[in-house]
């Protein structure tokens, strides 16, 4: 039985108050549902972006070129994160950022709770060999994706159960967090 928004179990928000356009993905559970749907409006994007955060139990990791304001930066999914960040001590947060000029000057909300949780929400500036990757994706669980071939664009290839996509994204993050560092700016706030 699915929980209806506004029950004890899934209390109300206002991303998933709205309907899906098709109902193609609210039913989907993290590492379970295998199927693969294509989605192109920034408001199902950000709702199917808090509905599969919301999901995962252990790892988010974030690929974008600016913190995405339209997606990220609004009340409910910092509160999925916040959730997930305290969930267990094994939770964690990577962000791979390739310009966060504007996310700062904007005051962007996930930069706060960063700086609030920055024991398990990491943030680092993608290195300039990878500045070149016009890509944006989210993986939850090593299981779910949701792949952006072009990072400023809201058109999304989704899949909450793709252990094979979701591995071959996550070594490419892998490889590039290992080359990448904390940004400055993010530090400089901190103090």
């Amino acid at each position: 039985m699915t929980p209806v928004a506004g029950s004890e179990e899934n209390p109300p928000s206002a991303d998933l108050a709205l309907s899906p356009t098709d109902g193609t993905w609210i039913d989907c559970k993290l590492g379970i549902t295998n199927r693969k749907f294509e989605i192109t409006s920034r408001d199902e994007l950000r709702m199917i972006s808090r509905h599969m955060a919301d999901q995962a139990r252990q790892s988010l990791r974030i690929y974008t070129r600016d913190l995405d304001a339209e997606l990220y930066d609004n009340e409910a999914f910092i509160e999925t994160l916040s959730k997930l960040a305290r969930r267990s001590k094994y939770s964690f947060i990577h962000i791979l950022l390739m310009d966060g000029d504007r996310a700062v000057k904007n005051g962007h909300r996930l930069i706060h709770l960063q700086q609030k949780l920055d024991s398990y929400i990491k943030v680092r500036k993608v290195d300039e060999q990878h500045k070149d990757c016009i890509s944006a994706f989210m993986a939850a669980d090593e299981s779910g994706v949701i792949f952006r071939q072009f990072g400023d664009r809201y058109e999304a290839e989704v899949n909450y159960c793709d252990p094979f996509l979701a591995g071959n994204l996550l070594k490419l993050f892998t490889e590039i967090w290992e080359m990448s560092s904390p940004d400055p700016q993010l530090r400089r706030l901190h103090i």
